[in-house]
């Protein structure tokens, strides 16, 4: 079942990146600990919302 989880913590983005590096280059891949700075930074501004909306609003 999936579960709607309202705060990311490092364990989530070290999932996130081992994922990522089975689809794209290394030096695309953001490594978890700076991707969780910058959630921490601003989680609002650019990981809410639904989909990839997130993107819109950092690219």
């Amino acid at each position: 079942m999936t579960e709607i989880v309202e705060e990311l913590t490092i364990d989530d983005f070290v999932e996130m990146e081992k994922i990522d590096h089975q689809y794209f280059p290394d030096e695309n891949i953001a490594p978890a600990k700076e991707a969780y700075k910058w959630y921490l930074k601003d989680k609002n501004a650019t990981w809410k919302g639904s989909g990839n909306s997130y993107v819109n609003k950092i690219c």
